[in-house]
Order: structure tokens, then C-alpha cells, then sequence
């Protein structure tokens, strides 16, 4: 089982590409992996723990059920205390950073990465990713330049005409 990091990274074209935040996933039994929580069932979590997407800092892990939100330090299955520092994070970081500049016309990216004994993978980019996990660490719109970023991508839409709306969702399809 592979243990990933979802980071979400940005680029306004206005600014260097930014990390607007991050988490580090943990498979239990029963989720059965890291990825995604597929179950409706309210005895099933998925397990995450926050990450300072500066520092590379890990800590406060929490079950995510499908109806409410514990704290959890310790992993469910081991008991261990999920907290410390990862290991070539300024590398992953700047990975990202780099990756998001070159890419230039996509803009809000959520990256998947793991770390091997080959150093940092990037397992996928996602061009729609959630972010319910990383709200609830801490809200996208706390930092100003998250908030203009949004901010100007709501202005756009409600500019729309009803024909530009009706095209773009054909581009959704």
C-alpha cells in the first residue's frame, strides 16, 4: 500500500505558482487504502494528517467518516504517534512549484505524490481536485492571495453570457 500527499498547488499568472495546501494520506483495514473513502458507511474513515506545506511538518491526524470529523493523533491499526517531518520535502515542494510554472495553462492542479526509495514521485496531477480535506485544515480563503484567486475566478463566471455557459459546460462532457 502506498501512503500518498495531496498538495494543491496554484498559479494566477500574476505570481510565482504557491501551495495552498496539503495533507498526507494513510490506508487503514478497513478503508483498505489511501486514496479515496468509497464507502457510504458511517463506520468507515478515511485517515489523514495535516502537513505545514512549508516546513514539510506532519501532525494532527484525523478520521474522516462520511457524517462528522475525529481527531485521531494516533494511526488506527498501528497506534503509533503520526507526527514528525518528511523527509526531501523542500525537494517535493519545489517539484510542484516547477511543474505547475511549466504547465502554464493549467492553473489549479492537485498533485499526488509519494516518496520512494528513488527519491520523489509524482503519481498523478488532477486538474479537478477536492478540497474538502484540505478546508477543513484550514480554509482556502484565510490568505489573501487564495481569496483574490477565487475571488477572480467568480467574477469571470458570473460574466458569462448564457451561451458562453452553455458552451463551456459542453467542454465538461
Amino acid at each position: 500500500m502506498i501512503h500518498t500527499i495531496r498538495v494543491l498547488a496554484i498559479k494566477d499568472g500574476e505570481e510565482k505558482s504557491k501551495i495552498a495546501g496539503g495533507y498526507l494520506r494513510f490506508g487503514t483495514k478497513d478503508s483498505g487504502h489511501a486514496n479515496y473513502m468509497n464507502s457510504n458507511s458511517a463506520t468507515v474513515f478515511a485517515y489523514d494528517v495535516k502537513i505545514d506545506t512549508e516546513s514539510g511538518r506532519f501532525s494532527e491526524g484525523k478520521a474522516v467518516y462520511i457524517d462528522r470529523i475525529e481527531d485521531m493523533p494516533y494511526h488506527p491499526d498501528t497506534n503509533v504517534l503520526v507526527e514528525g517531518t518528511i523527509d526531501l520535502w523542500e525537494e517535493a515542494r519545489d517539484m510542484v512549484i516547477g511543474i505547475t510554472e511549466y504547465l502554464g495553462l493549467c492553473e489549479y492542479m492537485g498533485f499526488d505524490i509519494c516518496f520512494t526509495n528513488k527519491g520523489v514521485k509524482i503519481m498523478e496531477i488532477n486538474s479537478h481536485s477536492g478540497i474538502k480535506h484540505l478546508q477543513m485544515r484550514k480554509p482556502l480563503l484565510e490568505e489573501e492571495w487564495c481569496r483574490t484567486y477565487f475571488a477572480k475566478k467568480i467574477e469571470a463566471l458570473d460574466r458569462l453570457t448564457s451561451e458562453e455557459i452553455t458552451k463551456r459546460n459542453q467542454l465538461m462532457r
